[in-house]
């Protein structure tokens, strides 16, 4: 057979119905990265994706999207070139260290944060993206479950990721060449450091059962070299050569050498053997790439309260438990909560100036109008209720602070400790509200598996109750 060969071209479409950086075993070491390399991996996927940045909706011509997330953004240049191609977008890069440039484009922002520590956004996004994750990821359920709880209704996952193995369609790629052996290794080195390589086509089915709809999955190949007879595969290949000969020794180096214990020099001869394999233009080899993308339903679960503000007096422990109770309601449907979340202040000889909360992280606060009591009632439990969004399958973390005639702010003991002559001055209170859409199948074996053993779902603690008292009765007390 001659050296060039016809590469089998699969893009089809299956639709489906309706720098401070923690001792990570990551498979790629940032410390071997470099800004080249980043470039012509984006240049790959440019050219396999017709020059889009990508195969979902929000890359199309003229789209108009919202927050946008990069996550691994890595050399940052795939968020640079959306904020470029979207000026009105608002994107934001992640990655576990800072290897992006300094000057970037006035929509573009870089982060240092742990995709897989709590997501804390201000903000959910119209458009997550993802690309090259594989065995970076411990464990992709979670990791697609917090995309999904962090996206707009309506707005779009996209999952750009290769296959470590590769494959040769006329049998050119044998088991005893060195890459065959390297991939093996890989996989067994991966697995020991707790992120396994993942079958990328098995996350199609991942991204469903989080609750995606209109998920797409396209196929593409990527030539270890120039082998292929056809002008565009050719091309790839050539890219892909080079981006393998500069950057596959990032890729195997640490997995090898940490989980293994191969030695670098070790390490450095077998990929000198590789890249002899890839430069072989008698090897009709390629990779595997994958672009899955789903959209989260714009007609998603959401809880909603009534944003009107009430101040009362009466027993605090009655109105605030049945705040509580109607936070964590579990639901399937769209429904209109009776009561929105409540909580009290004591006055301790003081009174409250202002009453502040957020729902976004402490990124943005709103002031409670606070009304004015009688003198005889000026300290005593009050009652505030605030209105909030959660959508369904997703978590909020209520912040509230209420600051009183001193400037101080509520401790959540307040009797005890300003009676003791205390003076807290920083202290939030905060309430995790939990939104469950118990229809899933995940959902509904984990909440089955609480029943079984008898744990309860109400709220773990409560808060400290006192009924509503007078200056003679307080002072009595």
């Amino acid at each position: 057979m001659g050296i060039d060969s016809a590469i089998d071209v699969d893009a089809a479409i299956q639709p489906t119905p309706p720098n401070d950086v923690p001792d990570r075993e990551v498979i790629v070491e940032a410390e071997h990265q470099n800004w080249a390399e980043a470039e012509e991996s984006h240049t790959l996927f440019r050219l396999t994706f017709d020059d889009r940045l990508g195969t979902a909706p929000p890359n199309d011509p003229g789209s108009k999207v919202g927050r946008v997330l990069d996550v691994g953004t890595g050399s940052g240049i795939w968020a640079i070139d959306y904020g470029e191609e979207h000026p009105k977008s608002e994107v934001r890069g992640i990655d576990l260290s800072a290897a992006q440039p300094t000057f970037t484009p006035r929509n573009v922002k870089f982060l240092i944060d742990d995709l897989e520590e709590p997501w804390t956004y201000s903000r959910p996004f119209d458009y997550i993206h993802s690309r090259m994750m594989n065995s970076s990821i411990r464990d992709w359920r979670e990791y697609i479950q917090n995309c999904y709880d962090n996206l707009n209704p309506g707005g779009y996952l996209e999952l750009n990721e290769i296959d470590i193995a590769p494959l040769s369609d006329d049998g050119t790629l044998k088991a005893e060449h060195s890459i065959c052996r390297t991939v093996g290794m890989l996989q067994e080195a991966s697995e020991l450091l707790g992120r396994p390589y993942q079958d990328v086509k098995t996350l199609k089915a991942v991204v469903m059962e989080m609750g995606f709809t209109d998920v797409t999955m396209q196929h593409f190949k990527w030539p270890t070299n120039s082998w292929p007879k056809e002008a565009r595969h050719k091309e790839l290949g050539v890219w892909n050569n080079e981006n393998l000969t500069q950057g596959w020794e990032a890729i195997c180096m640490a997995p090898l050498t940490r989980a293994l214990y191969w030695t670098k020099n070790e390490v450095l001869v077998l990929m000198s053997e590789n890249r002899r394999d890839f430069c072989d233009r008698n090897i009709h080899a390629y990779f595997s790439i994958w672009s899955i993308y789903g959209r989260k339903p714009v007609d998603v679960d959401v809880a909603r309260v009534d944003s009107n503000e009430e101040t009362h007096e009466g027993n605090h422990k009655e109105e605030y438990m049945d705040g509580c109770k109607t936070s964590r309601t579990l639901h399937m449907r769209r429904f209109e909560a009776r009561k929105s979340l409540e909580w009290g202040y004591s006055g301790g000889g003081r009174w409250p100036d202002r009453v502040e909360f957020s729902a976004e992280g402490e990124f943005n606060w709103c002031t409670v109008p606070v009304q004015k009591l009688s003198k005889e009632r000026i300290w005593t439990w009050r009652i505030w209720k605030i209105g909030f969004r959660c959508d369904g399958g997703s978590k909020i973390e209520i912040v509230c602070r209420c600051w009183d005639n001193a400037l101080q702010t509520q401790p959540p003991d307040v009797r005890t400790a300003w009676n003791r002559g205390l003076q807290v001055t920083s202290y939030c209170h905060r309430i995790l509200v939990y939104s469950i859409v118990n229809n899933r199948q995940n959902i509904k074996a984990r909440l089955q598996e609480f029943a079984d053993k008898v744990i309860s779902f109400a709220p773990i603690t409560v808060p400290l109750a006192f009924s509503s008292q007078s200056r003679d009765e307080y002072e009595e007390f």
